[in-house]
């Protein structure tokens, strides 16, 4: 949301009337909760990082007092190793930049960006660090924008091509969350760079409400002096959902999630809107995984069971209940993600129906289907047994880059992580 200054009285009023209502709306999800969809996050309501800890920390010296400890595997940080090391070949310099998104070559992109919630904010990825250090976003190693100097990330790959390449988020930083409606200014420029992603987020949250994160990323274009924001080729990469459909989930009211009519119009919303703002752009829309196979990947885990139950009981709890009810929910969102999908595919049909040589949005499918149904446990993190781990974010990298340079008819939604990298020619064309 970008705000004019009031030029008469009447604007004034107007202005007042509306900074007031932001005011209200702030309290009112601090104190209650609140998302796009009409329902209530029934999350604890803390206003800051150190009562979030405070809990954090209780919860945990209450389990380990219990004797309940960690029984995931390795955080997975090296699992998989040899297979996610990038060792395509370097390829001569071009003379010339593409003047079309349809022939945009890998060397040609200049600039990445994301939007999104925790998981491109890479909540939790390092898992557990000490109390000091567990709730922490490691913006450095997200899969598709961390720019750490060991980090096996698309802008790493992208950057194999050109050295050039600007945009990434670094390093690590506390949560950055949005409340409902609302997200609070508590950005930090300086690491988060042009990944936009707040903790907490939902579709509504790209362009709508205060902090939106569209007005976020123009505006830091636009005032990056590394950046030609009218000719430099930029890649962003968006994928939002599991907040939208979580929201309202809890054990005491009907679970509420924002409908796939409500998801598709917010989606449109934002997709029009970068097409309409951001020049010479490639949109990565990336479908979906279903919240499912992160059940069944920690359904043996007395750890994550005591994680979901007695520690982050809040996040998306419907999604681990073993009760008859639970089971339902859990049917209910697979079916809800295959229509958020959905709507995706459907806008981007849309906005693919006038061709544009300065914009292109392709639908990326390769986290939908898990092999077998299911991944690694050490696929997620050990902080919450819900966030991916850090080799989640090395495998997301790896798919997300194949599915890039693979013609749409051969796309695969198989989340197959151990396929070796495509590796690009200099003919090779980011696949619109």
């Amino acid at each position: 949301m970008m705000l004019a200054v009031p030029t008469s009285m009447n604007e004034n009023l107007r202005w007042t009337v509306h900074c007031l209502l932001v005011l209200s709306i702030v309290w009112c999800c601090n104190q209650m909760g609140c998302h796009a969809g009409g329902g209530r996050r029934h999350a604890p309501m803390l206003s800051t990082q150190s009562q979030m800890m405070d809990l954090y920390r209780q919860r945990i010296s209450r389990l380990q007092a219990q004797g309940i400890v960690d029984d995931l595997s390795a955080d997975g940080s090296t699992l998989h190793q040899q297979s996610d090391t990038f060792s395509c070949p370097a390829l001569p310099p071009r003379n010339t930049t593409s003047t079309s998104v349809h022939s945009l070559h890998p060397q040609d992109v200049k600039v990445v960006m994301a939007m999104g919630d925790s998981i491109t904010a890479a909540f939790g990825a390092m898992g557990t660090q000490g109390l000091a250090h567990d709730l922490l976003e490691w913006r450095g190693w997200s899969f598709s924008m961390g720019g750490a100097g060991n980090a096996s990330t698309l802008p790493a790959f992208l950057k194999h091509y050109n050295p050039n390449l600007t945009g990434m988020s670094l390093g690590e930083h506390e949560w950055e969350f949005c409340w409902g409606l609302v997200c609070p200014e508590r950005r930090h420029p300086e690491l988060d760079n042009l990944n936009a992603a707040q903790s907490f987020a939902m579709m509504y949250n790209l362009a709508n409400g205060p902090g939106d994160q569209l007005s976020y990323l123009i505006q830091q274009l636009k005032a990056d002096p590394n950046i030609d924001f009218e000719n430099d080729w930029k890649v962003i990469s968006l994928y939002i959902g599991s907040n939208d459909m979580c929201a309202g989930c809890d054990n005491k009211t009907t679970w509420q999630p924002v409908s796939y009519q409500q998801y598709k119009s917010y989606f449109h919303q934002v997709l029009f809107a970068l097409k309409a703002s951001v020049p010479r752009l490639f949109v990565n829309v990336v479908k979906l995984m279903h919240v499912s196979v992160i059940h069944n990947a920690t359904l043996h885990s007395e750890y994550c069971r005591t994680m979901h139950e007695s520690v982050f009981e809040w996040e998306c709890s419907c999604a681990f209940s073993d009760t008859a009810e639970g089971r339902a929910q859990r049917k209910k969102m697979d079916e809800l993600t295959v229509q958020y999908n959905q709507a995706l595919e459907e806008v981007v049909g849309e906005i693919s129906a006038v061709k544009s040589d300065s914009f292109a949005a392709v639908v990326q499918p390769g986290f939908t289907e898990p092999v077998n149904g299911t991944f690694p446990i050490s696929f997620v993190s050990t902080i919450d047994c819900f966030h991916p781990s850090l080799a989640a974010h090395i495998a997301m990298a790896k798919v997300l880059w194949n599915n890039m340079l693979t013609p749409k008819t051969e796309k695969r939604a198989t989340f197959d992580y151990q396929a070796p990298f495509v590796c690009p020619t200099v003919e090779t064309v980011l696949a619109t």
